[in-house]
């Protein structure tokens, strides 16, 4: 019998997306698009027991680094008061490879989708 694990994780993301829209009384329909960069680590581990009472085969790989990307997205602003208002948008980002080699791991990409709310001041 064989086990593969896989993790992708990343620590951090920083995102610059200016946004662009059409306001209507107290709405914004608005688009972003911008820069991204995160740290990334992809960590795999494999292992078999192919023939009874031997070890099989054990790898484990890893690899880390920052990863620069894009993020596009839109969404929809409403204003409740002066200084008040909600928001609900859509909001996609990718980033590069980050390749290492090894007999279980080639490359791996990262995609974020979100869905943000968010009631601002």
């Amino acid at each position: 019998m064989a086990n593969l694990l896989t993790s992708v994780s990343t620590d951090w993301l920083f995102t610059a997306r200016p946004r662009v829209g059409f306001a209507w009384n107290h709405t914004l329909l608005y688009a972003i698009g911008g820069f991204a960069i995160t740290w990334g680590t992809f960590m795999q581990s494999y292992s078999d027991n192919v023939v009874a009472n031997e070890a099989g085969g054990v790898e484990n790989s890893s690899v880390s680094g920052t990863l620069l990307g894009w993020t596009v997205g839109a969404g929809v602003e409403h204003a409740l008061t002066n200084h008040w208002s909600i928001r609900i948008g859509f909001l996609h980002t990718e980033f590069g490879r980050l390749s290492a080699f090894g007999f279980c791991m080639m490359a791996f990409r990262l995609i974020f989708r979100t869905l943000p709310t968010m009631l601002a001041i």
